[in-house]
């Protein structure tokens, strides 16, 4: 019985049939359980959640759910398949893995796998289907904010901090690199933020009570398991745990760390990962990646002290003097420079209502301006040491220093630096002096000083106004300059925009206290844009279609070949900070979507994963999602783009070029997958999805002006290769291309083979084109019209052998003009197009071989018709009919010298 059932879940059978037999299967096992472990029994459910049928994989989790619920072994065993259901594209199946992992792996709170249950629910926080964040926040807020008992206390904590921690492990790659302080976007601070938001909409104080309460003993484990570990690197990462969870409560909302006077504790829990460690034995050289665990313990103490400081105002003198000697030390000779910029942002917090922090700050940098100027007023005597040199590596080491310390003192402490005048530099004299560096230095140090006047800018947006940094800016955006110096300026111009979404946001709340505040009199009348300062969106639209565009879609050949600490390519991480920006601008709408949709379309076939994902959600979210027509409007302008992105990618050569295979590797079909199916959910996205791939086949052939600058047959050959690798899902998906073909080869197939008639028995000259030499330019231009056919016939065929259709159904569906019944499904085609070695080049010898290839497609496709009996049938004009014809004279080849 049990074998009968297996084979009746297998894929020949139909959706009801897998269905039940699953069931039956489930009340089999009920009886005996021990089933599960089975082998041959684990490899069908294994294939049922993967199955094409939303609904047998539904009925594949149900079974599941219902026979772990009561075995940890079974549990254990069938985990990873629940997982991998957790991330279903169906809902309804994601939301029962959801609810298998929470009832039956996270609320018993002793399952082994516990941990990885807690991350994978919380990964769908922000899903984007309300019932799926719905069962996330339910499951967090009954497990964690909901049960008000000391004894669980302390196991709740340290499974956060397991949570936390691991979450912050995956996103690092196990700690290869720093990614704090943690932000909005975490998916633990995420979670908390809404369930409490949803607490105090529902008036409920219990679930930020328990927050509170499980703050306070976080704190109070900090250091506390640091001992027990092995060797150095786990006892600092057994310190950072607990830290780290801390941090991120603090970034939920600083409230609920501290109560009443529970700063001070809180402060003296944090100051000692803040004293300078004691000296080593000469010679000892420490581990990268210890020194990376002290610096995140850093980060975490600091950025919590600076967001608990505000309500900080009373703070003990010894204390006091105690941080302020840590941050000096801290800020002049910490090699990590989030660090430095932690402990900047801290020490202008503290000094707005600290007099010995204010003193400090100013003292420090002063120290570091004075030091900069000196540096430019001594270059023309002392001279700048030669590029290449030791000296020159320091000099230029020293000066990134003081110039990145400097600038962050004007990105968090501007209106203090302001207030000193007349000892400090102003705004505008400051800029003067990073442009000196950005104009006289390296690459390095160019890097630093454009960075530098982002954040300045940043501080003071009215700096960019000035004619001296637009041109930097412009230079530092041209594709000519060296990479680093182009990621520096777009980071710039992104810190830009997001600094005024701070400041109207700031603004916006203020507005919001007055409205609410009684008014002491009658309400000032203010026109629209009275109070509308903002510079920064005129800044990015000067530099958009100018150089940020172009930049967006340039290959460097020397960057491509570096790699980042990130693991990208130097010139992939261009692109990338480019999409970070274009996040930016097309969320706040700065710019005209449209502009944004060729740039974004190339990049979605670009070789880096990451650059070319980033590219797909920006269209989905910005374009699809809102203004699904202008991608329509603008996706010729998008192909076209996405080719010349291509042909610099592979080639070097322009899009113009008539050289290149058309070829494309398979990270870019998928993506251009993507973006198909995105607008083929209706028939009219498909339809013009269609119109716009055929169009340049027609054009090419009709000899329409700017047709062969856009990359003749080359261009043509990448659209087929796109078209041949499209992932449709219905048969009539593939008609619907397949008619569109059709007309455009009956069209242009007889002039082409009349054409090549009259040119029959004439000579050619292989060698450097004559004047007047018409012969030569017919067969070129006749062999181009040729390919173009050859690559819709090939196309056609491709398309009938991997979905299984024929002339007769590409007849009987134009002549319904594709009004049928719902068509059946197909499996997506991920086969590449065979082109038959069909040359794309420009050249005598390759018009020969395309018209070779032409006339061989073209006898194949008669045989076909004839086949069919189609030929000379009733179906008339509707049928294309190609001219009979066998292959071009060898009497044309034999006489070409």
């Amino acid at each position: 019985l049990l074998t009968w059932l297996l084979e009746a879940c297998n894929a020949q059978q139909a959706n009801l049939t897998r269905s039940k037999a699953l069931k039956t299967i489930a009340a089999v096992v009920e009886q005996e359980p021990q089933l599960l472990l089975r082998k041959e029994v684990q490899r069908v459910f294994e294939t049922c959640f993967t199955d094409d049928s939303i609904a047998v994989r539904e009925a594949a989790v149900d079974v599941i759910g219902r026979l772990i619920s009561n075995s940890r072994d079974l549990a254990l065993q069938y985990f990873p398949l629940v997982l991998y259901a957790a991330n279903d594209k169906g809902v309804s199946v994601r939301k029962h893995a959801l609810k298998i992992l929470w009832k039956v792996c996270l609320a018993p709170g002793d399952f082994p796998r516990a941990c990885e249950a807690a991350i994978c629910i919380m990964a769908h926080a922000a899903d984007k289907e309300d019932s799926v964040q719905s069962i996330v926040l339910k499951a967090f807020n009954e497990l964690w904010f909901t049960v008000d008992r000391e004894d669980l206390l302390e196991p709740h904590s340290l499974q956060i901090v397991d949570v936390v921690w691991n979450l912050y492990a995956n996103r690092t790659h196990q700690g290869a690199f720093i990614d704090l302080p943690l932000s909005a976007g975490d998916a633990f601070v995420g979670l908390v933020t809404k369930i409490l938001a949803n607490a105090d909409k529902q008036r409920s104080p219990l679930e930020r009570r328990v927050a509170q309460k499980l703050s306070s003993m976080l704190v109070e484990m900090i250091g506390r398991k640091a001992m027990d570990a092995d060797d150095e690197v786990s006892m600092e990462t057994e310190c950072l745990k607990p830290l780290l969870a801390v941090h991120a409560f603090c970034t939920v909302d600083p409230s609920l760390v501290v109560t009443g006077k529970s700063y001070h504790r809180c402060l003296h829990s944090l100051l000692p990962y803040l004293a300078p460690l004691e000296p080593r034995s000469p010679g000892y050289v420490e581990p990268n990646e210890l020194k990376r665990r002290r610096a995140e313990q850093l980060l975490c103490a600091l950025t919590i002290i600076n967001d608990l400081a505000p309500r900080m105002r009373h703070l003990d003198h010894i204390v006091t003097n105690k941080l302020q000697d840590y941050l000096k030390r801290i800020i002049t000779t910490s090699e990590f420079l989030s660090v430095v910029v932690a402990a900047v942002r801290l020490l202008c917090t503290l000094s707005r209502f600290e007099t010995g922090s204010l003193r400090l700050g100013i003292a420090i940098s002063r120290m570091y301006q004075q030091a900069l100027e000196q540096q430019r007023s001594g270059a023309g005597a002392r001279g700048i040491p030669d590029a290449g040199t030791r000296e020159y590596a320091r000099w230029e080491c020293l000066q990134r220093r003081r110039l990145f310390t400097a600038s962050q003192f004007w990105c968090f402490g501007a209106d203090l630096l302001e207030q000193h005048s007349q000892v400090i530099k102003s705004a505008d004299q400051a800029a003067a002096l990073m442009l000196w560096f950005f104009h006289h230095g390296q690459p390095k140090l160019r890097q630093e000083a454009i960075r530098g006047l982002g954040l300045l800018m940043g501080a003071r947006p009215e700096v960019a106004l000035t004619r001296p940094v637009k041109q930097a800016f412009d230079l530092a955006l041209a594709t000519t300059t060296d990479v680093d110096v182009n990621i520096a300026a777009v980071q710039a111009l992104s810190e830009l925009l997001n600094h005024e979404c701070e400041r109207l946001l700031r603004s916006q709340a203020r507005d919001a206290a007055d409205k609410e505040a009684p008014a002491e009199g009658p309400a000032v009348p203010k026109t629209c844009g009275e109070n509308d300062r903002s510079v920064a969106g005129g800044v990015v639209q000067y530099f958009w279609e100018r150089r940020v565009l172009p930049l967006a879609v340039h290959v460097d050949r020397a960057a491509a070949k570096v790699s980042s600490p990130s693991g990208l390519k130097m010139d992939a991480r261009v692109r990338f900070r480019v999409l970070e920006l274009s996040r930016i601008v097309l969320r706040e709408g700065l710019v005209a979507p449209w502009t944004a949709i060729p740039m974004l379309m190339a990049l979605v076939t670009d070789k880096d994963a990451g650059v070319a994902d980033l590219a797909v959600q920006l269209l989905d979210s910005y374009i699809m999602e809102k203004r699904a027509d202008l991608l329509e409007a603008k996706l010729g302008d998008a192909l076209s783009a996405a080719f010349k992105f291509q042909q610099e990618l592979t080639s070097g050569k322009s899009g113009g070029e008539q050289g290149g295979s058309g070829r494309l590797h398979a990270n870019a079909c998928e993506m251009l997958g993507r973006v198909y199916k995105s607008m083929a959910h209706t028939k009219s996205g498909r339809s013009s999805f269609f119109k716009t791939l055929v169009r340049p086949f027609s054009q090419h052939l009709q000899d329409v002006p700017g047709a062969a600058a856009q990359g003749g047959a080359s261009y043509l050959s990448f659209l087929a290769q796109m078209a041949a690798t499209l992932p449709f899902s219905r048969e009539d998906e593939a008609l619907m291309l397949d008619s569109r073909l059709s007309p455009i080869i009956m069209r242009h197939a007889d002039k082409i083979e009349a054409a090549m008639d009259a040119l029959k028995g004439k000579t050619v000259t292989t060698g450097a084109a004559g004047a007047g030499d018409s012969t030569r330019d017919q067969l070129l231009v006749l062999g181009q019209k040729a390919a173009a056919v050859a690559l819709l016939l090939l196309l056609k065929k491709h398309n009938q052998a991997c979905y299984g259709l024929t002339d007769a159904k590409i007849l009987a569906y134009s002549a319904k003009d594709g009004n049928s019944k719902p068509s059946r499904g197909v499996q997506a085609s991920r086969k590449a197009l065979d082109t038959r070695g069909l040359p794309l080049i420009a050249g005598v010898d390759a018009a020969l071989r395309q018209c070779k290839v032409f006339k061989k497609l073209v006898k194949e496709s008669e045989a076909q018709l004839a086949a069919q009996g189609l030929v000379g049938d009733a179906a008339g004009d509707e049928a294309p009919t190609p001219s009979p014809g066998g292959p071009p004279d060898a009497k044309l080849e034999a006489e070409t010298p």
